[in-house]
């Protein structure tokens, strides 16, 4: 990766609420573990049940969040772009994943798996504690889209209580 793509990353990564509150050098260090990731129009980059272990960070492109509803019909939950991202409840969790992610153009992304974050994490914890203010606001967010295509189920959002286990953080 040379200067300038670390440079861009970096500043995405610290418009990211819960990454916000990181000093230079622990963001530093994630953007040395992301991995470029490229797709094509049509790629699935995660699908729904696969293990959570990894974060991505879209840096090029437009994705499609896809669930199921409670008749098993196939519903599109939103879109996804440039400078967003998704699996931050992997990061947290590393329970399977909560929607299908489907390119709907060419997509570049960066991927940072969980045994890379959770060297940062153990280094700052306060960082949960933001991030579990996002996942929440998320799956707040999904339960409404839910709501409004057919009764669709986003996961349960019944995660809290491992966190800390699942982040070997004690207590």
């Amino acid at each position: 990766m040379d200067k300038d793509e670390a440079r861009r990353l970096y500043g995405i990564l610290k418009k990211i609420e819960f990454m916000a509150q990181l000093s230079l050098n622990e963001l530093g260090d994630l953007v040395d573990h992301l991995q470029k990731c490229n797709f094509k129009k049509g790629d699935v980059v995660v699908r729904h049940g696969d293990p959570g272990d990894s974060f991505f960070l879209l840096a090029a492109g437009k994705v499609a969040i896809w669930g199921r509803n409670r008749n098993g019909k196939k519903v599109q939950f939103g879109f996804l772009g440039p400078e967003q991202y998704f699996g931050e409840m992997a990061l947290l969790t590393g329970e399977p994943r909560s929607a299908t992610i489907i390119c709907e153009e060419p997509t570049q992304a960066y991927l940072l798996t969980k045994t890379d974050f959770d060297i940062t994490v153990r280094n700052n914890p306060t960082i949960v504690q933001e991030m579990m203010r996002t996942v929440e606001r998320r799956r707040a967010q999904g339960r409404v889209m839910a709501s409004r295509t057919d009764g669709a189920e986003p996961p349960a959002p019944s995660f809290l209580g491992r966190l800390k286990a699942f982040l070997n953080l004690g207590g």
